[in-house]
This record gives C-alpha cells, sequence and structure tokens, in this order.
C-alpha cells in the first residue's frame, strides 16, 4: 500500500512537472521586458527611431508602435515593450542588444504600511 501511493505521488510529480513547464515554455502572450543596451553613442544618435526600427523587425503586423511602452534616452540606450518569449529571442539576438528581461512591476499603490 505505501509503495502504491509513492508511486503515485511521483507520478504526479512527474505530470505536474511537465505541465508546468510546458505552459511556460509555450506561453506566447506579451510580457513587459528591458531592452538594454549599454550607454548611449556619442555621435548624434536617435534612439526613438533606432528602437522602433528594431521592433518593426520582430514584429509581423505594423503593431509595432502600440507595443513599445518607453525608449531610455538619458541615463543609458534601452526601451521597455512588451514583448513575447519569440520576440524576446529575437530581439535578444540583434547587433547592440547587451541583454533583454523581464521588467518587475510592482503596485506602489498597494503598499501595505501597517498598523501602528
Amino acid at each position: 500500500m505505501v509503495t502504491h501511493i509513492s508511486l503515485l505521488l511521483f507520478v504526479s510529480f512527474i505530470l505536474a512537472c511537465t505541465f508546468l513547464s510546458k505552459c511556460d515554455a509555450g506561453d506566447d502572450n506579451p510580457k513587459l521586458h528591458i531592452v538594454y543596451m549599454g550607454s548611449l553613442p556619442k555621435t548624434p544618435y536617435s534612439p526613438n527611431s533606432h528602437h522602433l526600427s528594431m521592433m518593426q523587425q520582430v514584429f509581423v503586423e505594423n503593431d509595432s508602435i502600440n507595443f513599445l511602452i518607453h525608449s531610455y534616452k538619458r541615463s543609458f540606450n534601452g526601451f521597455a515593450a512588451m514583448l513575447t518569449n519569440h520576440q524576446k529571442e529575437k530581439i535578444s539576438q540583434m547587433e547592440g542588444v547587451v541583454s533583454v528581461f523581464r521588467a518587475k512591476i510592482t503596485n506602489y499603490t498597494q503598499l501595505d504600511h501597517g498598523t501602528s
């Protein structure tokens, strides 16, 4: 009886791991990412135009402007965009891209101040 329960738990664990890994890998919903491209060039440069042209290379439709959230152009070169996993991989392979990572969204309106 104990071996049947152990076997059932083991099979359940394997199925759960398989399901969870497939859910994450197949998730193609756009998520907020930061595309970091290092420091700004010293030469005349239009970050907005460059970032938009990069987005147009990974979007099939002309929706790239709707998914470009923000261009960083003062302290570093990069942009925030809503990207699928596939689009993230394509952008990360482009020349000049240092890294692409998921943005952590923090909701400051629900801060817990505690009771004093």
